[in-house]
């Protein structure tokens, strides 16, 4: 009993770990099958992008979708192989499938961490809840949209216009609710050590590439768009894992 006692004192010193433990390992499970599929779907990326992926969400134009696939055609000869796209657009299509595996691990994590904050006492957390189902709702659309486009695609259609719009609004929506949702707790990370100030200042400098990524160079600043909110939550998650209340010893 007294075992189970301290136990449970010692998850409420650490309000932050079970939390940020579960996450971290279903998001790690996603990835990695997601990356599993990604690579035997082996698209190529256009110039500027170093992930497909992104260059996915960031599409504008038929030429980026046909350039992914590979579908470049010469002068006399075609030179790709159809069933060779359509296995390549099914392969996407199960990834994104298991993104929403991902899209739960990351989205339960924001949600849950705001309310630990309202717990403790902290301000703005119904600001940071809002984000995350904003950034979480955003995803599960911006799917939506990607698995139209594979559709398209695994068919041998070449006109993607329809999509683009719907695409960039959920793509640019759910970047910057996930910065946003980090700078709404801002006050609680900046005051709490250096991996808190250090998610801050990720969040903040994803705010900027989110800008010039979504309104001017998506080739250019795409990928260190993703890079920030990646640091962002790497750091929020160690985090949660290292984080222990005030004035309390273990």
């Amino acid at each position: 009993m007294l075992f189970f006692c301290n136990k449970m004192q010692r998850m409420k010193n650490r309000p932050f770990f079970l939390l940020s433990s579960l996450s971290m390992v279903g998001a790690l499970f996603a990835v990695i099958a997601m990356s599993l599929v990604n690579y035997k779907a082996d698209l190529k990326p256009p110039a500027g992008f170093a992930s497909p992926i992104l260059a996915l969400e960031f599409a504008q134009t038929n030429a980026t979708i046909n350039a992914l696939f590979d579908r470049t055609k010469s002068d006399t000869l075609v030179r790709y192989d159809p069933s060779d796209i359509y296995f390549k657009a099914q392969f996407m299509d199960t990834s994104t499938n298991l993104d929403y595996l991902f899209i739960l691990a990351y989205g339960s994590f924001m949600l849950f961490f705001a309310l630990q904050c309202k717990r403790i006492g902290e301000k703005h957390y119904w600001l940071a809840i809002t984000f995350a189902l904003l950034a979480a709702i955003a995803d599960v659309m911006e799917n939506g949209m990607l698995k139209e486009i594979f559709g398209l695609v695994a068919d041998l259609k070449t006109d993607f216009s329809m999509y683009f719009s719907p695409l960039h609004f959920w793509t640019c929506l759910k970047f910057f609710s996930t910065g946003a949702y980090f700078l709404a707790l801002a006050p609680f990370f900046w005051k709490s050590n250096w991996l808190g100030k250090l998610v801050v200042l990720s969040a903040t400098v994803s705010i900027i590439f989110w800008t010039l990524a979504s309104f001017w160079k998506p080739e250019y600043y795409a990928d260190a768009l993703f890079g920030m909110i990646f640091l962002a939550f790497l750091g929020a998650m160690i985090f949660g894992l290292t984080y222990k209340a005030k004035g309390v010893a273990d």
